[in-house]
């Protein structure tokens, strides 16, 4: 069974919400390695679901590396990403509000 690493778990959030930054340096993971990320949607209310995930070498700098597609209502998101040493999930502002679980999984290819 593919190792999981969470992301983001359980709870409501709104665009305001900023995501948890956690570190990749978890075996399997590494910086630098291809996964897969998955981002289970629970309830979406308002007319997008958009979740921006993010990675940073210094949990400062944080660059974009997958923003989901609109309208998501609810469902399972799954897309490949190169990791940095750590990693966030958050709504973007289009986001009104709801509930989703974010995690990656090793491996490439959806």
């Amino acid at each position: 069974m593919a190792k999981k690493l969470a992301v983001k778990t359980g709870g409501a959030v709104d665009a305001t919400t900023v995501g948890a930054t956690v570190s990749t340096l978890e075996t399997p993971f590494a910086p630098g390695m291809n996964c897969l990320v998955n981002i289970d949607y629970f309830t979406v209310v308002g007319a997008s679901g958009v979740i921006v995930v993010q990675t940073s070498p210094d949990g400062t700098t944080w660059t974009t590396v997958l923003t989901t597609t609109a309208g998501i209502a609810k469902g399972r998101y799954v897309a490949d990403i190169t990791l940095d040493k750590y990693i966030r999930a958050q709504p973007s502002v289009v986001f009104t509000s709801g509930a989703y679980d974010c995690y990656l999984t090793e491996g490439v290819g959806v």
